[in-house]
Parts: C-alpha cells; structure tokens; sequence
C-alpha cells in the first residue's frame, strides 16, 4: 500500500471520532441523525467505488448532509481563531464533488469543546485560493475554497 493512502486511511480512521461526537451532540438536543458506515478503499486505485455520500445526515423536514472536520488547532470563538481574517473551508475539487452538497461543514477544535460551521448557503461569498498542503510536506498546490469570517458560525459544544 503507497504511504500516500495508507495516511489517508488512518486520516479517515481518526476522524470517526469526531463525526460520532457530532452526531451524539446533535442527537442531545433533540435531532434525528443517522451516521452512514464508512468504507475504506483497499487501494488507493479504488478510491472512486468507496466515495461516502457525506460524515453524517441531520433529519429535519428533509435529510441534510453535513461535513464534520477535527482540526488540529485550538480556537474557541472567532476572536480565538488563529487564521483571521480567512477561513478555509475545504479542497475545491472535492467540494466541487459533492452530490449532494453538505448543508454545512462543521470544524472541531482539538478537545472537542468548540466548533465552527459554514453553511453552504454561503457559497456565493466564498473564494478560491492556491495552497500547499502543508500535512504532506510537499510543494504540491491545490485550490481551496476560503470563506469571509462573517459567514462562518462559532459556538460551544459543552453544556447545553
């Protein structure tokens, strides 16, 4: 297996965690939610056939898909976050991807104690920039879609 999916799937491993905590977070305040199982491609070469149609689905008067990022990085509230004045919302390629779209993608920090959400609905606002992937530690560029501070929501995951 190349290293290059292998830390993929321990990327999409670690990040169970969160998507569970965000469906049990939602479910405690009174939303129906349902978590599709996650499959993992044998090889990089496969990936196509095991794509998910989104980290979990909120039940509301349709179904809507949300993305659920953990991130690697503490913020607690928009003063806190360590980016200002952008925020990246995600690879455009695999937002571009989407089918559906995600109602939102909702951002985690490391102890789980906050997050942040961009809804989609936003998507007019967003812009595109080139960036380095800065996990992978190569000069590989891609485009990511980058949304205004104004149109991202923080808010706690403690209490009720």
């Amino acid at each position: 297996m190349d290293n290059r999916h292998q830390e993929f799937l321990e990327d999409l491993e670690n990040s169970q965690a969160s998507v569970n905590f965000m469906a049990d977070w939602l479910r405690s305040r009174g939303h129906e939610v349902t978590v599709p199982t996650t499959r993992m491609a044998p090889t990089r070469g496969q990936w196509k056939d095991y794509v998910d149609g989104g980290d979990l689905f909120i039940h509301w008067d349709h179904e809507s898909r949300l993305e659920v990022r953990h991130l690697g990085y503490y913020f607690g509230t928009r003063i806190s976050w360590p980016h200002t004045p952008y925020f990246m919302v995600c690879d455009k390629r695999v937002f571009d991807d989407y089918d559906p779209k995600p109602f939102a993608t909702i951002f985690i920090n490391p102890p789980m104690t906050h997050a942040a959400m961009v809804e989609s609905s936003t998507f007019d606002h967003w812009y595109v920039q080139w960036r380095k992937n800065k996990k992978r530690g190569d000069n590989e560029r891609k485009q990511y879609y980058f949304a205004p501070m104004q149109y991202v929501k923080f808010f706690s995951l403690e209490g009720t």
